[in-house]
């Protein structure tokens, strides 16, 4: 005996097949399950230059910590007014495919306030190993040239308290700008090494570069650093 099955029971069995199949989007399962790509906007992230994003961008990178994956910063103005820790296997994106030239700040841009007067303090950005941090802008708007007041770290490869099994390995730092920093990049002296860092560019008030105790095929292309206020 034939039986004719309704066009809508067929569609609604596909439908189920499709979602149970592996790789595909089920019930309850977020798009940074499947894609491994967030942006930060979706953890309530805004780019006006006035909202404290920090907790937001921690928020984007601790959702792909488990799986890896890439986090992306739009275009706007972020600010942060503490720290962020990129975790293993993450990558923090923005949109500059170059070096900000003297202008406007245009693209994706990181408005840094955390730590003054505290150099020793937690860095802005704090890579583990097997991080990439890319295509933005990094920028501290209270820092003036005729009054020059130390902060942390912009970008730090290290731990705050290193020990004989603490490791930082194969970070990528490439693409950025710094503008008015007072310590630029710190790697080391924690054990580390197979970094790579280009195409950085930018004024760091303070004059420090650390980049000691690498090991292990390290690359660097460190661009024109100077002194002095953007203007």
């Amino acid at each position: 005996m034939q039986h004719n099955i309704h066009p809508l029971v067929l569609f609604s069995l596909a439908a189920g097949l499709l979602l149970a199949a592996p790789g595909r989007l089920a019930l309850g399962e977020t798009p940074a399950a499947i894609t491994g790509q967030v942006s930060v906007q979706e953890s309530g992230a805004v780019g006006d230059g006035k909202t404290d994003n920090t907790a937001a961008f921690q928020k984007a990178i601790d959702s792909l910590s488990a799986t890896g994956g890439k986090v992306i910063v739009p275009v706007g103005q972020f600010l942060i007014k503490g720290q962020v820790i990129i975790k293993d296997g993450v990558t923090l994106a923005g949109l500059n495919e170059s070096s900000l030239a003297p202008g406007p700040l245009k693209g994706s841009v990181i408005l840094a306030t955390g730590g003054r007067d505290q150099e020793d303090a937690d860095p802005l950005f704090q890579m583990e190993s097997s991080t990439a941090l890319r295509g933005l802008t990094i920028f501290y708007p209270e820092q003036r040239a005729e009054d020059i007041h130390p902060y942390p770290w912009s970008i730090s490869m290290n731990v705050r308290k290193p020990d004989e099994d603490t490791r930082v390995f194969d970070c990528v730092v490439e693409k950025i700008t710094l503008i008015n920093s007072y310590n630029g990049i710190q790697v080391g002296p924690a054990h580390n090494g197979r970094h790579r860092i280009y195409d950085v560019y930018g004024c760091v008030a303070g004059s420090r570069w650390t980049i000691r105790g690498i090991s292990g095929g390290s690359r660097t292309s460190i661009c024109i650093v100077f002194t002095g206020e953007r203007r």
